[in-house]
């Protein structure tokens, strides 16, 4: 990322919400509504980023930096909870035959 050329206060809005929520994702510890909470805050930048700043700029390190912010967000993923080190019993479920 190239944040030096995020100067649309969209941009560096957008930047600052995906800074925030990629530290949420990361600390989520594979739990589904601590990611959704990290890209609820998201929603509103990425609207006014949409809206305000056109992303195929003409200057080619600007619209690098635009198009790798909007990769980086796509990019947001949930982080699985660390395995411990203990070994999971197979499962002894039965199927039952119906009748």
């Amino acid at each position: 990322l190239a944040p030096e050329h995020f100067t649309e206060p969209a941009t560096s809005a957008l930047y600052d919400a995906w800074q925030i929520a990629n530290r949420k994702s990361q600390n989520a510890n594979g739990e589904v509504s601590a990611l959704a909470e990290a890209l609820r805050g998201l929603h509103a930048p990425i609207n006014r980023f949409f809206v305000d700043v056109l992303v195929n700029a003409e200057d080619p390190a600007v619209r690098q930096a635009r198009l790798a912010l909007v990769q980086r967000i796509a990019a947001l993923r949930l982080v699985p909870r660390p395995q411990s080190n203990r070994r999971r019993s197979p499962s002894r479920m039965r199927w039952r035959q119906p009748g």
